[in-house]
């Protein structure tokens, strides 16, 4: 593959999505999106070639559905080697795993508030929230978008 992108590339068209609505299987940058939605608009955003994309699930979809949609676009990676833009399959409170976030930032200050934060399709629409705020086994697994230019 010869796309290449870089991180900021990615957190640019993350932050541009700020705000939207939460629409189930939404997919689009002006009117609203859901956490896999989310992915696949910044994926095209970005430029990345054939961003695979599924449909017809349901409000909380399968574990399997959100898993093999990242497998298709990214390279699996350790929890603890995330980065900024790469992204969080991610367990909801339930057992298995049905949501996906991006790393927003990692720089901790305590000083100055500064905290590790996820960018995600909430149901209060897309926002910015503190990762504390999730239990750490929630983290399920990291993904990388492949062509990340470090």
């Amino acid at each position: 593959m010869s796309f290449q992108t870089t991180r900021k590339a990615i957190i640019e068209a993350a932050e541009t999505m700020l705000g939207l609505p939460f629409i189930h299987q939404g997919r689009s940058s002006e009117t609203g999106v859901d956490c896999v939605g989310l992915l696949v608009v910044i994926g095209n955003m970005i430029g990345y070639p054939e961003v695979f994309d599924v449909e017809g699930y349901r409000r909380t979809p399968s574990a399997q559905v959100i898993r093999d949609t990242l497998r298709k676009n990214c390279d699996e990676i350790a929890v603890e080697d995330a980065k900024i833009g790469d992204i969080y399959l991610m367990r909801m409170g339930g057992i298995k795993p049905r949501h996906a976030s991006i790393l927003y930032t990692t720089e901790v200050d305590a000083i100055n508030g500064k905290e590790p934060t996820i960018l995600h399709a909430t149901p209060k629409g897309i926002r910015v929230e503190a990762k504390r705020n999730y239990h750490p086994s929630w983290f399920v697994s990291a993904f990388r978008i492949r062509g990340i230019v470090e």
